[in-house]
């Protein structure tokens, strides 16, 4: 890595496994609870399979966050792969707002000030979003940015996110105190459904539309008054629809100015845990 830059992320960042291997970076994953039983995000369990697994248990999941010592032990393992150089580590995480795991790398920042530079960062994400954000920092260190660089290529990017989604009960982010009660009750109403956008580390409520169609109508116009006719990487997320997904991702690429493919990826364990099966979103970014 040049110059001495890691990248450590957590695991609701979604990354492929093999695109963690291929760009160094390191994964410290969250846990999911379900059933009695307990998986560790990405790697004990699958998205297809937790899906099914909520479905037979019939509760709702529970997450929780990496401890302190279990970031120490993975920057560690990076302060001993530098050897006799003192390493700069960009530990970039999910939104502060939804989890601890942010004070948590935190803490471990501390407990190994003396052998390394930690620059926690809010990404003010999760998801694909904050991966798309993760790997290009890490292409951006592999091809010698400096940490400051990279932390620019954060803000840079995350300002020109724009992510909207729709789930299909508001009764997952409720119970997880991810959204207020009244929001949850408007959803329970006559099908309206609440279009929700992810900005500035918060779940926020873009309109509210009857049927799930005409809010999906709602999510292309809003997204077409952001991004306009500039180029933009594009994603399609889902949580067990992935025939759903795939027409959406069909549209995506016919309605805007898509650099390579629609990326369509699942959205694992974690964060479904609080979205729910059936949720849907599109991420754009114009940076």
């Amino acid at each position: 890595m040049a110059d001495g830059v890691y990248v450590v992320t957590d695991s609701t960042a979604d990354l492929p496994p093999e695109t963690a291997e291929r760009l160094g970076i390191a994964v410290v994953p969250l846990v999911v609870r379900i059933g009695g039983e307990s998986y560790r995000d990405g790697v004990d369990i699958t998205p297809a399979a937790f899906y099914e697994r909520m479905r037979q248990a019939g509760v709702p999941a529970t997450t929780s966050q990496p401890s302190p010592h279990e970031f120490v032990a993975v920057y560690e393992r990076i302060i001993a792969s530098a050897g006799e150089t003192r390493p700069t580590i960009l530990s970039l995480h999910l939104s502060a707002r939804f989890s601890g795991t942010l004070q948590a790398a935190a803490v471990a920042k501390q407990l190994v000030a003396d052998r390394a530079e930690v620059i926690v960062v809010d990404t003010k994400l999760t998801a694909y979003p904050m991966g798309y954000i993760v790997r290009r920092v890490a292409e951006a260190a592999r091809g010698g940015a400096a940490a400051d660089e990279c932390i620019a290529l954060v803000d840079r990017l995350r300002a020109n996110t724009h992510v909207f989604f729709l789930v299909d009960t508001l009764e997952y982010l409720h119970k997880g105190g991810r959204i207020g009660r009244a929001a949850a009750l408007v959803g329970s109403l006559l099908q309206v459904k609440p279009l929700l956008t992810l900005e500035e580390g918060e779940i926020g409520v873009a309109d509210k539309v009857r049927g799930k169609k005409k809010a999906l109508d709602c999510l292309f116009a809003l997204l077409a008054e952001r991004v306009g006719d500039r180029p933009v990487r594009a994603a399609v997320l889902y949580a067990a629809v992935p025939e759903e997904a795939a027409a959406l991702r069909e549209r995506v690429q016919a309605m805007f100015r898509v650099e390579g493919a629609v990326d369509v990826a699942e959205i694992g364990p974690v964060v479904g845990a609080h979205v729910g099966p059936g949720t849907l979103a599109v991420s754009l970014v114009t940076g």
